[in-house]
């Protein structure tokens, strides 16, 4: 198992997990992603999300706190931009890592090929189809029949996390 090594000092580590936790949002990151195609006000943001205007101000001010983002006004308008330096802790934080990583830290596949286990004969039951609600309590599918159902009602998409990353259902 690979113990995570000291290189890190504590205020960078803290920095790493505070853009973690943000992450850990799906609307956050689709909101980060709009706003590394393009400078938007809030309003633009809150297009094609099923949240408020003001519910997207909320989560820009916590990504503008960690200096992901930051405002410039335009007259009244506040328009919101990516900040490049403020992935730099993560990055550092990651190329620490990747630098442990040579060739020679790394198991060799052809050494392992010798221990390899036999295949079973044992038929893998068939996959059920993904879904949302696959995994989760009723009060979890009753919160998303419910967001499905608002959807409908106004015609917008809803986002759900599903394997790793945002996804959008048409009503």
């Amino acid at each position: 198992m690979y113990m995570a090594k000291s290189h890190a000092s504590a205020s960078a580590l803290r920095e790493v997990l505070r853009v973690f936790a943000l992450f850990g949002h799906p609307l956050r990151v689709v909101i980060f992603q709009r706003l590394a195609r393009a400078p938007m006000t809030a309003g633009e943001l809150a297009r094609g999300l099923p949240i408020s205007r003001t519910a997207i101000v909320q989560h820009l001010k916590l990504l503008e706190g960690a200096r992901l983002v930051q405002a410039s006004f335009d007259g009244r308008r506040r328009i919101y931009r990516v900040r490049a330096s403020g992935l730099a802790p993560l990055e550092n934080w990651l190329a620490q890592y990747l630098r442990d990583l040579s060739p020679t830290n790394i198991r060799r596949p052809s050494a392992t090929l010798g221990q390899a286990r036999p295949m079973t004969t044992q038929r893998k039951k068939p996959k059920k189809p993904e879904s949302f609600a696959a995994g989760v309590g009723r009060g979890m599918r009753r919160a998303a029949k419910t967001a499905r159902k608002v959807a409908r009602m106004h015609g917008t998409p809803v986002y759900f996390w599903r394997n790793g990353r945002v996804v959008a259902e048409k009503p």
